[in-house]
């Protein structure tokens, strides 16, 4: 019992949730300490939307504005990436071009992204910053907009949502997958992968998930995406006064 309380007193400096006191914003923006994420491990993580949506709310994320590169953080992220080279032969061309034209479209209007019915996304901190790509959009994500979080790749389920009788599968798609609180989801989630977390662009009550940043993953300060892209994004970024967040992290292949 004894060693109970001490682990519970060490994870309230970081994350409370995992030994169930309350969250403050302050606590959510950090990152996860050894103690936290062993507190977070021994905790029973359940799939209750109606339990951990609250735990979702916009001002328990770190504003890209007061990112620091050496501080703790989270963001919910919709990562990009360049046109994968197999796209590149010509049995691909037709899949790389609407590919590009995508990724053009995306950096030209960053709020376009409301329009879609379902966002794939992560979640991510200085401890847990696997992404599907090197780089991408930092958002804001009003709780309701969420259907459903996965440690690991959501995959096909991911088209059910797409389909014409939306409302009813991403119900279903809600009571399969589940959603688990932030500090659940980065705890389940092993080092150098990434979550996902499905979100509609546009909620029940016409909330729409907004971009207020971007981030670039970075090895000794060198971006890890194409020059490029790079370009892109530094470009997108001037136009739409939107900061940039460098987050290093030479581990990852992409």
């Amino acid at each position: 019992m004894r060693k109970l309380l001490r682990l519970c007193l060490l994870a309230s400096l970081s994350v409370t949730s995992a030994c169930g006191d309350k969250h403050d914003e302050k606590i959510r923006q950090t990152g996860e300490s050894p103690a936290a994420e062993e507190a977070c491990r021994n905790s029973v993580i359940e799939h209750k939307p109606e339990l951990s949506l609250e735990f979702w709310a916009e001002q328990h994320f770190t504003s890209p504005a007061e990112f620091q590169r050496e501080g703790n953080f989270r963001f919910i992220v919709h990562a990009l990436r360049d046109a994968p080279s197999y796209y590149k032969s010509d049995a691909m061309r037709d899949v790389a071009d609407h590919h590009m034209r995508l990724l053009l479209q995306t950096l030209r209007d960053p709020q376009g992204i409301a329009v879609r019915r379902t966002i794939s996304t992560s979640l991510i901190s200085r401890t847990r910053n696997g992404t599907f790509g090197p780089c991408g959009l930092i958002l804001t994500v009003p709780s309701e907009n969420i259907v459903a979080t996965s440690p690991t790749d959501i995959g096909n389920t991911r088209r059910i949502a797409d389909e014409p009788s939306e409302e009813e599968n991403w119900r279903i798609i809600r009571e399969k997958i589940g959603i688990t609180s932030p500090d659940a989801l980065l705890c389940s989630t092993r080092s150098g992968d990434y979550n996902e977390i499905l979100v509609r662009g546009t909620g029940p009550r016409d909330r729409r998930v907004a971009v207020t940043g971007i981030f670039v993953k970075t090895c000794y300060a060198k971006p890890v995406c194409s020059e490029a892209m790079y370009s892109l994004l530094l470009e997108s970024s001037a136009q739409n006064r939107l900061p940039v967040a460098a987050i290093e992290e030479c581990r990852a292949r992409y």
